[in-house]
């Protein structure tokens, strides 16, 4: 009994280096040019080529890294890997920890994810849908959660960035209730679109347009759009 119970423990324990072995990375794992492919902040995930960010990481056989930014050298360093980690390493120290997931590299910068591939991503992480130009105004009646807030191009989940607004539109009268503040306003259609106009300022007006995916939008500042989805 007491030699099947050592056998068995051998046994027990020799499967455990062989899985370990097999789930660990080897050099040509981590070899080569790996792209910057996605930011992850708060949940929300921002593809950086969205606002011109070309950066990538090269690791060479002899355990060089480089920092290459538009294509080019930007800096240099060392790289050692650990299991499934790779290390960038600077003076010493462990600059960069990135850990092998599949088929990316995840890094984890006080908790801004950094998820890189071996091809580069372009895809926007966002596509407007088209605008319906035949829209009516029953189209925009119900209730409205903001989704999705982009500025110079780049996309973050509206709640966020502090756009915390809900709406009702009935028959053109939009009611906004945004950080417990609420406002109606009437509106009417205005070439396929709703626009809104402020009783109290007139210069202030929201255009809002009906897209094909069945969601709106509308420029809430100049410069940055909101993106509204139906609630629930």
């Amino acid at each position: 009994m007491k030699k099947t119970l050592v056998l068995i423990t051998t046994l027990v324990l020799t499967l455990c280096v062989l899985s370990t072995a097999a789930l660990a990375a080897t050099p040509a794992d981590i070899i080569g040019v790996w792209y910057l492919n996605a930011y992850v902040v708060e949940g929300a995930t921002v593809n950086p080529h969205d606002f011109g960010m070309d950066m990538a990481i090269q690791f060479d056989e002899d355990y060089t890294a480089y920092l290459l930014i538009s294509g080019n050298v930007d800096a240099e360093a060392t790289w050692l890997l650990e299991g499934e980690v790779a290390s960038i390493i600077v003076d010493g120290q462990a600059f960069l920890v990135l850990e092998l997931e599949g088929d990316v590299l995840v890094g984890d910068e006080d908790g801004t994810k950094m998820i890189l591939g071996r091809e580069k991503d372009e895809t926007p992480a966002f596509v407007v849908a088209p605008a319906r130009t035949d829209a009516v105004l029953e189209d925009f009646n119900g209730e409205w959660i903001a989704y999705l807030a982009e500025a110079a191009g780049v996309t973050f989940e509206a709640g966020l960035v502090g756009f915390e607004i809900s709406m009702t539109i009935d028959n053109g009268s939009i009611t906004m209730v945004a950080m417990d503040d609420e406002s109606t306003v009437t509106g009417s259609m205005v070439g396929g679109a709703l626009v809104a106009k402020s009783d109290e300022v007139s210069s202030m007006s929201l255009t809002f347009t009906y897209l094909e995916d069945d969601t709106l939008c509308t420029e809430i500042m100049e410069g940055v759009l909101l993106y509204f989805q139906k609630a629930d």
